[in-house]
């Protein structure tokens, strides 16, 4: 991969780079990019390295990149690079898109759920102290290098995590990518390669077929926003008690439940998600803030009407951006929080 960073970088005639990193795998993945960039561009590399925490994920931590960007040269010709996981690339995405308006942005993910997710959307974004990603703009990447031998260092926790978008798109577009998703051995880089691919593509497929999604989010079929309105609800509940992919997939249960009580998907596709999501894995057990009261609550607070993208049958694209009533959503979390208990074994 050290040719692609290279020409990546170089096509974006860069006065200078700085790289945000994930401060966890500087000296593991960030240190040899410094020192391939050093020796094949002609200008200077800066490191800033941030803690890729969802506590961290905040306008705090953007004011701090913005004063290191400038104090370490930073100019409208910059190529800002991040090497690191979905908050990290979000965080250099959103300091890449406000700095001088807007300068090149580089992505280098290192775990599954960036390489397939967060790092080839255009969501820029940090968290308020009590909404996810509350602030935040759309800015394409100029290039994302995906190398899954960056994923090597991944726990299995966090290799799960990133199925949790992966199954996501599954359910939304593809039930055979699911059943693949079911039985994949994510120790084997030729299936996580097709499991990238396959969820990228799925994703164009449906940014395609929803050319107005970015003008219009709330009116449009947005199945990339499958399980996502209360699992962000559960992440701000507990800031990093579960991974992301996590959150979304008790999202996903809930939200299919509240589908079949608002008439539009049968109890067999609430099943089918249930037991899909069990099977991987992705069902950790909520913990004590996550309470159903809590999560209703939050998701409600201040006479709020949140819109979920709610699945009717699944691999259809068969999905409904609408809002629903409190008492029907109450149900729903009620539902599944006395039906989601994972065996030990099975964590």
């Amino acid at each position: 991969m050290s040719e692609e960073i290279c020409h990546a970088v170089r096509q974006l005639r860069p006065d200078n780079i700085v790289i945000i990193c994930d401060e966890a795998i500087r000296d593991l993945y960030c240190t040899p990019i410094v020192d391939l960039l050093q020796k094949t561009l002609d200008c200077g590399v800066h490191v800033i390295p941030i803690l890729s925490q969802e506590t961290h994920k905040s306008l705090k931590t953007l004011d701090r990149l913005s004063e290191e960007f400038f104090a370490n040269g930073g100019t409208a010709k910059t190529v800002i690079v991040s090497v690191g996981g979905g908050i990290t690339g979000n965080m250099a995405g959103l300091l890449a898109s406000v700095v001088y308006r807007g300068v090149s942005l580089v992505h280098i993910p290192t775990t599954l759920l960036a390489q397939l997710d967060s790092a080839v959307d255009v969501k820029q974004s940090v968290n308020t102290g009590t909404v996810k990603n509350a602030i935040g703009t759309t800015k394409a990447p100029d290039a994302v290098i995906i190398d899954t031998a960056y994923l090597s260092s991944l726990t299995e926790r966090e290799l799960r995590s990133g199925l949790g978008e992966a199954v996501k798109h599954g359910f939304a577009q593809d039930m055979a990518f699911v059943e693949f998703l079911i039985s994949a051995d994510t120790t084997d880089e030729t299936v996580l390669q097709e499991i990238i691919l396959t969820t990228i593509k799925l994703k164009i497929i449906h940014w395609e077929a929803t050319p107005g999604l970015w003008d219009n989010a709330t009116a449009t079929k947005r199945l990339t926003h499958l399980g996502h309105t209360t699992g962000k609800i559960l992440e701000m509940l507990d800031l990093d008690y579960l991974t992301h992919g996590e959150a979304i997939s008790h999202g996903m249960v809930i939200e299919a439940y509240l589908s079949y009580k608002l008439g539009f998907a049968s109890l067999h596709t609430v099943n089918r998600v249930s037991s899909v999501l069990k099977k991987l894995g992705l069902l950790h057990p909520l913990s004590k803030l996550q309470s159903g009261e809590r999560i209703v609550s939050a998701l409600y607070a201040n006479g709020s009407q949140p819109v979920f993208a709610l699945v009717k049958s699944l691999g259809k694209s068969d999905i409904l951006s609408t809002t629903a009533p409190e008492t029907l959503a109450r149900q729903a979390v009620d539902w599944h929080l006395a039906n989601c208990t994972v065996p030990e074994t099975d964590l």
